[in-house]
């Protein structure tokens, strides 16, 4: 199983400039974007620091499009999945 996470720009100085992350499972099992996002923040933690609050959930700010459709947390990904993480930016 392997979905493609697009990081957005403001991001991408925590992945060494990547634009897309792959992320590959061996066994095929239920795969959340959560899930998803978790093994990004693993495999660069400073992600991790900008999409998971304090409690370790996914901030309220950071949302999530699964080949263009916004989803939940704990919806699935298949195989081939692209998710999109786009960030809330506020300002004056």
């Amino acid at each position: 199983m392997s979905i493609s996470i697009v990081i957005p720009s403001i991001l991408r100085q925590y992945t060494g400039g990547e634009g897309v992350v792959k992320i590959t499972r061996n066994r095929v099992i239920i795969f959340s974007a959560g899930d998803c996002l978790k093994e990004l923040a693993e495999r660069f933690p400073g992600v991790g620091q900008k999409l998971f609050d304090i409690k370790g959930n996914v901030a309220s700010y950071v949302y999530m499009f699964v080949n263009g459709s916004r989803v939940a947390t704990g919806d699935p990904l298949k195989d081939g999945d692209e998710l999109i993480i786009m960030l809330a930016v506020g300002g004056g």
